[in-house]
């Protein structure tokens, strides 16, 4: 028996090594080298000079690179592993709810909370000052002195209260603009173009009715306004502004619609086209009145489950 590393070594240096027994000794020559398999059976030898001149066709014989079939093929180069894409913390519903989020009010400056609770107080004043005039006159001498005790002081009363048609505008407040400006032109229709163009118009009950339903509703109104922005409004006080509108609303606009209807009459007289714009008034009254309506209702819903929610937190 020999030795088939000491073959290998034989046969390489006299150039005698043949193709059988490269597959033999599992080995492969790539030009005049030889290297051994992954089970190699030598080491790495190369042909030494002399063999190259016994054997000068030992590399033009042999191919430059014989695979032997006993050989373990070389592994796949493996692929880098491929970073998984990560998604966007901000998926499209996170930016949505994001979008819908409502922005914080920004706090209000101290010059305007000053002027809005000034503004908000003398306004309670003064329709203070219409209530008890209205009921010291219907008490006294009833409702055909109240114009000419509290007629002109409710004139310009509600002549101030345009400046809210301003605020919203320009967004001192957050009021909506044409539900404001929507209450206040009724009012001074009232008090400008029709009592205050046929005065006789004002010996009416309904105008007292109307002055009552007013002031009420902004002494509560204006001192609601006033006290929270000053921080010291009482729950008491939320819930009498949320509650006396659904007496005072439909007194109030009876009383308006009843004392625009008598104008008619004079008007009429007039002969141009004044009655039918009081007639076109009235027919705006009717859906006026419901969003009018139907807007404080929404608010005091908003209002008082907000109320609700502090009174919880507090227990």
């Amino acid at each position: 028996m020999y030795n088939s590393q000491s073959y290998d070594l034989n046969a390489t240096k006299f150039g005698l090594q043949d193709k059988a027994s490269q597959v033999k000794s599992g080995c492969c020559l790539k030009a005049g080298r030889s290297f051994p398999t992954t089970h190699g059976l030598g080491p790495h030898v190369e042909p030494m000079p002399g063999a190259m001149a016994s054997n000068p066709n030992i590399l033009t014989s042999t191919p430059y690179s014989v695979f032997c079939t006993t050989s373990t093929p070389d592994p796949p180069i493996a692929k880098p592993p491929t970073r998984p894409r990560l998604q966007s913390h901000r998926t499209a519903p996170h930016r949505t709810a994001m979008a819908n989020k409502p922005k914080p009010a920004k706090p209000a400056s101290p010059l305007k909370t000053a002027y809005l609770i000034l503004y908000n107080l003398a306004s309670a004043i003064a329709w203070s000052v219409v209530l008890g005039r209205t009921l010291g006159t219907l008490y006294l001498g009833g409702p055909a002195a109240v114009y000419t005790v509290v007629g002109e002081w409710t004139k310009w009363t509600q002549t101030m209260a345009a400046m809210e048609i301003l605020h919203s505008l320009l967004g001192v407040v957050r009021a909506p603009l044409a539900t404001t400006a929507m209450q206040v032109a009724s009012r001074l229709l009232l008090v400008w173009p029709i009592v205050n163009t046929w005065p006789f118009l004002a010996l009416s009950p309904f105008y007292s009715s109307m002055l009552v339903a007013w002031s009420v509703t902004e002494v509560i109104r204006y001192s609601y306004f006033a006290l929270s922005l000053a921080g010291a409004l009482p729950s008491l006080l939320t819930s009498v502004r949320y509650s006396t509108f659904y007496v005072l609303y439909p007194m109030g606009i009876t009383s308006e619609c009843m004392l625009i209807r008598a104008a008619t009459a004079p008007a009429a007289e007039m002969g141009d086209f004044s009655p039918w714009v009081l007639y076109a008034i009235l027919a705006v009254y009717v859906p006026g009145s419901y969003i009018l309506f139907t807007h404080m209702m929404k608010q005091r819903r908003k209002v008082m489950r907000s109320l609700k929610a502090q009174k919880g937190k507090a227990q």
